[in-house]
């Protein structure tokens, strides 16, 4: 069973903002979608396994998450 998520969606003048509540990433686009499907990227990457919290990794290095900020 994969653990579920908590996410927030904001709609703002230029677009969406997609935020995971419990690791405190957030991704913008100009869809609903855009934010979503990068928000599932990030947190992706964020994490030394697999996208869905199947396991327990540790969080990678923040270096490696630099390039998601804007």
């Amino acid at each position: 069973m994969s653990s579920q998520r908590t996410i927030a969606l904001v709609e703002e003048d230029d677009g969406w903002t997609a935020i995971d509540e419990e690791t405190g990433l957030e991704c913008r686009g100009e869809e609903r979608e855009t934010a979503l499907e990068r928000l599932d990227d990030a947190v992706a990457i964020s994490f030394d396994g697999e996208p869905d919290g199947e396991n327990d990794a540790e969080p990678a290095a923040d270096e490696a998450l630099e390039w998601f900020e804007e």
